[in-house]
């Protein structure tokens, strides 16, 4: 249900915790990456402390159902489906992040925000990238980019949904 780490771990591996079926939280203070699948069908998992991960690789939480919200103020990178199929998912912050890739979040059913508040530029995603996200309301970004957003390539279909942050 529970996992203690060392502080000192930086990254986890392909796989790691895949069908961990019970494992309900995890902190990770110092982690940076994490690997492929690393996550996967952790379907109990509710909470994820990652507050130094740069980068997540492909299905790292794929059907992690019972994820509710994420924070992951330093990724600058989220791949292929990463966070697919987490149907209990409503809100996710990555303020700083660049690039969202395919199917990133294919099926969060409940998905109602996104944060990306602090980003320099409008990063590039694909157009199923936000696929079945039948709740997804409000993508948060800074105000000098919100015409940027609305513009830009898969983006544009969102338009409606792109509104400038306000801290706050």
């Amino acid at each position: 249900k529970e996992v203690r780490l060392s502080p000192k771990i930086s990254y986890i591996g392909y796989s790691a915790f895949a069908n961990c079926y019970s494992l309900s939280s995890i902190d990770l203070p110092n982690c940076t990456m994490v690997y492929t699948g690393a996550f996967y069908y952790c379907s109990a998992l509710t909470s994820i402390n990652l507050p130094r991960c740069m980068y997540v690789s492909d299905y790292v939480f794929y059907r992690c159902s019972s994820l509710t919200s994420i924070n992951l103020p330093n990724c600058g990178d989220v791949n292929a489906s990463a966070f697919a199929y987490c149907s209990a998912l409503s809100l996710i912050k990555i303020p700083f992040c660049m690039k969202i890739s395919r199917g990133t979040f294919y099926n969060c059913t409940n998905l109602t925000q996104v944060y990306l508040n602090s980003v320099t530029r409008v990063p590039s995603i694909y157009e199923n990238t936000f696929s079945n996200c039948p709740n997804l309301t409000s993508v948060y970004v800074p105000s000098s980019l919100v015409n940027a957003f609305k513009v830009a390539s898969y983006w544009s279909s969102m338009s409606r949904k792109i509104v400038a942050y306000t801290e706050g």
